[in-house]
């Protein structure tokens, strides 16, 4: 919730387009200077004390809100199956691309899409390979149970031994 401006703030008096404006300028690292410079060009006189005051009294609380908020919800993110190094490193991105001013929900959402699908992917190249092994393992068992030169003693310690089953 924004802290209301005083009724007597030269900030008070700007239009809610150029108050946003001023509040992107900040965030994005605009000089007092350039802040002074935008409000002169809208009519408006306003010292670099006043601008430094109105980014720490009005802009920087909502910007920690922000962050607060966006932590929140980057650790709601369903993560199951991505290892700790990449999560940490994903989050930290998305964090990154999150406080950015300007930055596009859709490409924060876009960089997990991207780390699930990848992991969903080696999952099922693992998953592959587990089942090529259970294929040639049934094709051992069913070239022992083949063999006429085993016994069925023999073929069924065999099979134990290609299913790890002794």
């Amino acid at each position: 919730m924004r802290k209301k401006l005083r009724a007597d703030s030269t900030f008070a008096r700007l239009s809610e387009e150029q108050l946003a404006q001023v509040d992107d300028m900040l965030l994005c690292g605009s000089s007092y200077e350039d802040v002074r410079a935008f409000m002169s060009k809208c009519g408006h006189s306003v010292s670099q004390t006043s601008v430094s005051d109105y980014y720490s009294i009005h802009v920087l609380p909502l910007k920690w809100a922000r962050q607060q908020r966006i932590a929140r919800e980057l650790d709601a993110v369903d993560t199951t199956g991505l290892d700790d190094a990449t999560l940490d490193a994903v989050r930290a991105r998305a964090m990154e691309l999150a406080i950015t001013p300007g930055a596009e929900v859709k490409h924060i959402k876009a960089l997990y899409e991207l780390v699930l699908k990848a992991q969903a992917q080696r999952l099922d190249e693992r998953r592959i390979d587990l089942l090529e092994k259970k294929a040639a393992a049934a094709d051992a068992a069913a070239a022992a149970m083949q063999d006429r030169t085993l016994s069925a003693e023999e073929k069924e310690a065999r099979i134990k031994e290609i299913f790890g089953l002794s």
